[in-house]
């Protein structure tokens, strides 16, 4: 054999030395990963939600709630860990192995939950607005805590919103759609009062000589644009991935209707609809008005929001003469998968049948 054929059958031998010890190596990794998948092959009751677990811990009284989970999922997968080996040697498992195994299938999940549930809690707003039922004088006290609207200028004025930013037009486009005025101005006097002055072409009135319907829809309108200066200023929401679709504050609105004629209450659901949908924020309503829900009817239909991908931000639930809650889910077309109870939506066929007779 010359030395032409040597080079090349060695060069040959180890190529194929070189494929054996790589296919040895593939076949040792199917091994472990066979091992690894026994994991998930054990025939434990298939019928468990294991969404619900029944773990138990020592906990210091000073455990906040991220490191009590935190603890208490890893202390349980210490327990699952040690107890594995011996059912694969045919040991019978305990009565608390199958939550153990699904915290331990369930660990980052679960801590990602808490991280979210911990960053909710600390940061979300919550704002109530109460219905506003009484006569306003032209100066708005500062210490007057009971009057929601008083309370809703001195929360505006502090935040220190200034003409041009979005938070103030915000304010002006709904005002102007509310019929009360072009654009509006907050004196304050003395530290201890505010006077609001609603400005409409080159005139300015008193806030406190509009109608009681316009008072009311200055409170919802303060409240609010107080709420998305907040939101606009906090720096920590653009550093977590969920912030873009997670809703950090809601608004608890009463009777928003309250002394607005049937044109604007139907109004109320576009303003609802964009304080959602372009600002982030939750809003729970408290409603007897006929128009705002019909409005939120078309606002379906004509947003196809019972399409998908489309996401419903509307959700009604209806208590009848019982107090017996009763959810009305939206088909495509905006009208009702069912229908009201008797009082609501019937009433006014009901006066109109009657004028027919």
């Amino acid at each position: 054999m010359n030395s032409t054929k040597l080079k090349n059958s060695s060069k040959e031998y180890l190529e194929l030395v070189d494929k054996m010890n790589s296919m040895k190596a593939r076949l040792d990794n199917l091994n472990d990963l066979e091992k690894e998948l026994n994991l998930y092959r054990f025939d434990f009751n298939k019928n468990k939600d294991f969404s619900i677990y029944k773990v138990s811990s020592d906990f210091s009284e000073t455990f906040d709630i991220k490191s009590l989970i935190t603890h208490l999922v890893e202390e349980t997968v210490i327990w699952h860990d040690h107890e594995f080996p011996q059912i694969q040697n045919n040991k019978e498992p305990s009565e608390n192995f199958e939550d153990y195994r699904g915290v331990k299938l369930d660990a980052d999940k679960i801590l990602n939950s808490i991280e979210e549930f911990n960053m909710y809690t600390t940061h979300s707003n919550l704002v109530y607005i109460a219905a506003q039922t009484t006569k306003q004088s032209a100066i708005f006290l500062i210490r007057d805590k009971q009057n929601p609207l008083a309370q809703a200028i001195h929360e505006f004025y502090q935040s220190r919103i200034t003409k041009g930013e979005k938070a103030f037009q915000f304010i002006e486009k709904w005002i102007k759609r509310f019929e009360i005025g072009d654009s509006f101005e907050i004196k304050l006097y003395g530290g201890e009062a505010y006077e609001v002055r609603i400005i409409s072409g080159k005139e300015k009135i008193s806030l406190s000589d509009k109608g009681m319907g316009s008072l009311q829809a200055m409170t919802i309108l303060l409240r609010i644009s107080s709420l998305i200066q907040l939101i606009s200023t906090r720096k920590w929401i653009s550093t977590y991935e969920f912030s873009s679709d997670f809703n950090f504050s809601t608004v608890v609105i009463e009777e928003p209707e309250l002394n607005f004629h049937p044109a604007l209450q139907s109004l109320l659901a576009d303003l609802f609809y964009e304080v959602y949908s372009v600002y982030k924020i939750n809003l729970i309503v408290e409603t007897h008005s006929e128009y705002l829900v019909r409005k939120t009817q078309l606002i379906v239909k004509e947003n196809e929001l019972e399409i998908k991908p489309n996401d419903n931000p509307f959700c009604v639930f209806y208590f009848d003469t019982d107090l017996k809650q009763k959810e009305m889910p939206y088909r495509e077309d905006g009208k009702f998968i069912e229908e009201f109870g008797t009082g609501f939506f019937d009433e006014t066929r009901k006066i109109v049948k009657k004028m027919m007779e």
